[in-house]
């Protein structure tokens, strides 16, 4: 039998008024909304953070490649290690687990270094190149065709090199978010700092070489927000600091002296080295799908609606205002600007694109593109396919 007191709170419940069971199915509501939107930000979080994996790439990509040897003009591929495609003045940099090699537009070799790790990525800057291991502590500096080793003090998750060969390196830090480290270009430790309370997603070295900017992203309030900080060497806080609102920070850049780009998943700004906004430029809702800045520009691949379906609009952004346009029919999977050119890759389809948006010339290719990186004569294109490298001539 029951009692009346549990008899009296069966009597509620029942009789409980419509508009306090609307209200609570509003919250409920508004709860999972939230739960929702925070794992979808932490899903864009993770992309962003591992952005430069060659094993994230690799999930994607569906295989890993090892260059073996050159035939009939093109590159034979293998699984059989991993690899990252980037490029410098020299051309295009090819890096294996324990190889970084540059390549001419005819696939011959520029220089070749031996590296040691897993998981290379690589950052050109000038004349230098940064390699580090997304699975290791390991990384180096190639300068002159010469490989100067680096150990990280913990597993690196990403680093940067500017045009001195100044260089930093975000490792894994127990007790903390991240930690990162500023060297010099002799590889000399210049500053450290931990984070504590947010991850980061990016960092930069001015061009003076005497301060940092950080781009992080903080989930600890329930709410996804971006932050920016700017450090100087000679203090352990930063100097400034500001919050994005409902704008994830994906990118940073100095791009002179007193010029730092950032690129959100909103909008794009520029800042002065006092973080003081300079101006914004918003996508008005569309989504960006992928993006690259090069000197003063920034590339922006924006869609609506399915990134995978629908058409994309190429945006060229200087100084806060459109430099350019160009409308694509299909998917943008990779931009790559080089010195005012912009090459788009498609499934199965190049474009170059002057920076003014007009179209300079497009290939068709019978074969999936995996990657394609665009040469420094901004003639000729390294594209990666299923089972072999070959160079595409644009111009």
């Amino acid at each position: 039998m029951k009692t009346s007191n549990e008899n009296s709170n069966i009597r509620r419940i029942v009789t409980e008024p419509p508009e306090r069971q609307k209200i609570r199915r509003k919250n409920r509501k508004a709860m999972m909304a939230l739960f929702v939107a925070l794992i979808v930000a932490a899903t864009i979080f993770a992309v962003m953070l591992n952005r430069d994996n060659p094993t994230f790439r690799a999930f994607f990509s569906g295989v890993d490649f090892e260059v073996e040897t050159t035939e009939n003009g093109m590159l034979e591929l293998n699984s059989t290690d991993r690899y990252f495609f980037g490029s410098n003045k020299d051309g295009v940099i090819v890096a294996q687990s324990n190889q970084v090699t540059a390549l001419s537009p005819k696939l011959e070799p520029l220089w070749q270094v031996d590296v040691a790790g897993v998981g290379p990525v690589v950052k050109t800057r000038g004349a230098y190149t940064l390699v580090y291991y997304t699975e290791s502590a390991e990384a180096a500096v190639i300068h002159k065709k010469k490989s100067m080793p680096v150990a990280a003090d913990g597993v690196v998750l990403l680093g940067e090199i500017n045009q001195d060969g100044y260089f930093l390196l975000v490792t894994r830090e127990k007790g903390f978010k991240a930690q990162i480290t500023v060297y010099s270009p002799e590889a000399e430790v210049l500053y450290r700092w931990h984070s504590a309370d947010t991850y980061v997603v990016d960092a930069d070295i001015s061009f003076d070489n005497r301060s940092i900017a950080v781009a992080t992203t903080d989930f600890s309030k329930g709410t996804v927000s971006g932050g920016l900080m700017l450090f100087n060497f000679t203090q352990e806080k930063p100097y400034a600091g500001l919050v994005l609102e409902g704008n994830m920070v994906l990118d940073v850049c100095f791009t002179g002296r007193d010029e730092l780009l950032l690129v959100g998943d909103t909008a794009c700004a520029e800042f002065n080295l006092q973080g003081e906004k300079k101006w914004e430029y918003s996508y008005e809702g569309k989504g960006l799908t992928t993006f690259d800045v090069e000197q003063d520009n920034i590339v922006l691949a924006l869609h609506e609606g399915d990134a995978a379906r629908a058409d994309h609009v190429i945006q060229i952004v200087t100084n806060g205002k459109r430099k350019g346009e160009y409308t694509c029919s299909g998917n943008v999977k990779v931009t790559d600007a080089v010195n005012g050119d912009i090459l788009l890759v498609q499934d199965r389809k190049l474009i170059l694109i002057s920076e003014r948006g007009n179209e300079i010339h497009s290939v068709n290719l019978n074969r999936d593109i995996k990657n394609a990186v665009l040469f420094a004569d901004r003639k000729h294109a390294f594209v990666v396919s299923g089972t072999a490298a070959e160079v595409v001539e644009l111009k």
